[in-house]
């Protein structure tokens, strides 16, 4: 494994230090990381941004960002890997033109995640599976939250996916089978 241990903020712990480095300063709630097969760069879910990141480790572009897909159908609220090399992305908000406009300031995230507190969002859910150039290989999708809502962390153990969510009183599972996986 690479040098550092990454945590959601985009900041960087050497192992063998004992200060934080801030890898990257301009993300807009990173919310989960991810290594490829290759561990060459770190996959980093920007929940505000409804996109993820690549913040390189290795080879010519190492130390730089950029953007492994964009226009996400849902903010991504974690990351996990796939038992094939790919990830798994829960959303758990479906996109919203309206609250990417206005998402920017920190102070509009804090008043739209105390205003959350008190009138819910609308229950709907997601689960990408993105392979490590960012291709969409698939998208479970409960428009309705009937049975997935607010999904937040997605595990895959043999031949179900585990969907774990914030806010709700259950955990949902998918046979892969059932939906073509």
């Amino acid at each position: 494994m690479p040098p550092g241990i990454f945590v959601a903020n985009g900041v960087a712990l050497p192992p063998d230090e004992t200060y934080v480095t801030i890898a990257e300063p301009r993300m807009f709630f990173a919310n989960g990381v991810a290594l490829p097969p290759d561990e060459s760069y770190v996959t980093i879910a920007e929940t505000a941004m409804y996109r993820m990141l690549r913040y390189w480790l290795k080879g010519p572009k190492a130390g730089t960002l950029d953007v492994l897909i964009d226009g996400l159908p849902g903010a991504p609220d974690g990351i996990s890997k796939s038992a094939d090399g790919n990830f798994w992305v829960p959303c758990v908000v479906e996109y919203s033109a309206t609250t990417l406009r206005i998402i920017r300031p920190k102070i509009v995230r804090s008043i739209i995640a105390l205003i959350n507190a008190v009138i819910p969002a609308t229950p709907w859910g997601g689960v990408m599976k993105v392979s490590p150039t960012g291709e969409v290989l698939a998208f479970l999708n409960d428009p309705k939250g009937t049975n997935i809502a607010f999904a937040s962390s997605v595990l895959e153990v043999g031949d179900r996916l585990y969907i774990g969510n914030v806010g709700q009183s259950y955990i949902s599972y998918v046979n892969k089978a059932d939906v073509g996986l």
